[in-house]
């Protein structure tokens, strides 16, 4: 853990934003009292899309095209919601796209974006958020053996990846700290475990790997997440220009089409570039909290798996995303924000901007909690938190029965391998003993 103190803020007891309307702003707008909440939290989401605040962000981040979506085309995504858990496949929510006028034609549109991007591979979310749950919630057979095949074939990149950061760490000396681990004089090396998981989330990015717009419509179909968001965007749109004089009112669309409305609050995807970096380095995502112009906490986002990479860097990445955050982002984000979650990618030789959320309990706490670390989260120094033990096997229990199944299945298949393997070796070494 490491603390860098910052100059304190003497009014830091009451949360404010001005994107978070107060019952009289919402009265004043005719919003009935049964959508109250569940308005307000919208426009504050809607608040922190990567739209509003790409002009900051934008040098610091991926290659990244905007595309507006019109009321029509939200209303055919909704329609036409094709949930995973109602057993709809993705070849029955391509058969929708093809069939239906609307959504063909966003393929199109979704296609001109791609090709304006390089017409390689990208990946696609809202302005809010992605479709990542789509690939985690489909237990289909065939998609589950699709994810386990690709898992057993990142786990020897993964393996050796993790060995030669190991290696690196024992060469430079490197020990976790002893106020956290007393028992750990090294940095330990990861398990089984933990090679699965960082497998499992490698897998699931790549599956999101997109090079079509028939391919990026049908997974906006089957995502839970993204018919969430749409759905407020419609159930909401009456509401949408009472707001449009906002703080964030100005904030341009980058990439529109002609004609395209620029406004903050009307949905749009959003298309990045695919980077083969950031799938190898997916690991080292970190997220952190900024609390009334105080960057408060820094956490590892997966709060799972053990990284030596992170375990051997414990004190510089923290330092670096601060001085990085100092350097490139505060003053010009507190210009809309003064507090915000913001989520970065630490590579060995740069830092990347992966997009902006709201400093709200919806934006997950991954190492700290909403509730028992609000003092912090709220305070005004820094504190790193990262997994710094290696992960048990129980740890699957956490997941859908087939992710738990299959997972555990390979982790101990695994470790059974390994076993043999340096069974193998340790009489090898034997013999080769007695002539060396």
């Amino acid at each position: 853990m490491t603390d860098h103190q910052q100059q304190p803020d003497p009014n830091r007891a009451i949360f404010s934003n001005p994107n978070w309307l107060s019952d009289e702003k919402l009265r004043v707008m005719g919003v009935p009292d049964l959508h109250k909440e569940s308005f307000r939290r919208y426009v504050y989401q809607q608040a922190f899309g990567l739209n509003t605040c790409f002009d900051v962000i934008g040098p610091h981040t991926f290659a990244t095209e905007f595309l507006p979506l019109t009321a029509d085309e939200v209303e055919a995504i909704v329609s036409n919601f094709s949930p995973v858990y109602k057993k709809c496949t993705d070849e029955n929510a391509r058969q929708k796209v093809r069939g239906n006028v609307m959504l063909s034609a966003l393929a199109n549109r979704i296609d001109a974006r791609i090709a304006i991007l390089g017409g390689g591979a990208v990946f696609v979310k809202l302005n809010t958020r992605s479709p990542k749950d789509v690939m985690f919630d489909d237990f289909e057979e065939a998609h589950v053996n699709r994810v386990i095949k690709s898992i057993k074939d990142d786990l020897v990149d993964i393996r050796k990846e993790q060995t030669v950061a190991l290696e690196s760490a024992a060469s430079a000396g490197t020990t976790i700290d002893p106020a956290v681990q007393p028992h750990v004089a090294n940095v330990p090396t990861p398990s089984p475990t933990d090679f699965a998981l960082a497998s499992l989330n490698r897998t699931m990015l790549r599956l999101l790997r997109l090079t079509t717009g028939e391919s990026a419509v049908t997974l906006l179909l089957r995502s839970r997440r993204v018919n969430e968001d749409l759905g407020r965007v419609r159930q909401f749109a009456q509401y949408d220009s009472r707001v449009l004089a906002g703080p964030n009112a100005a904030a341009t669309q980058q990439g529109g089409d002609e004609g395209e409305s620029t406004n903050s609050l009307v949905a749009s995807l959003v298309l990045r570039a695919w980077s083969d970096t950031v799938l190898c380095d997916t690991q080292l995502e970190h997220r952190a909290f900024v609390y009334k112009g105080t960057m408060t906490a820094l956490t590892q986002y997966d709060s799972m798996t053990y990284d030596v990479r992170i375990a051997r860097a414990k004190d510089e990445i923290p330092a670096r995303v601060l001085a990085f955050w100092q350097r490139e982002l505060r003053d010009r984000l507190a210009v809309r924000h003064e507090s915000y979650v913001v989520d970065f990618l630490v590579g060995e030789n740069e830092i990347k901007v992966i997009e902006l959320n709201p400093f709200h309990n919806g934006a997950g706490g991954c190492l700290f909690s909403w509730t028992t670390d609000r003092q912090q989260l709220m305070g005004e120094t820094l504190e790193y938190r990262y997994v710094c033990e290696p992960a048990k096997a129980e740890v699957f229990k956490v997941f859908p029965a087939v992710w738990d199944r299959e997972l555990s299945r390979l982790v101990k298949s695994d470790g059974e391998r390994e076993r043999k393997e340096m069974g193998v070796f340790g009489v090898a070494r034997k013999v080769l003993g007695k002539w060396f």
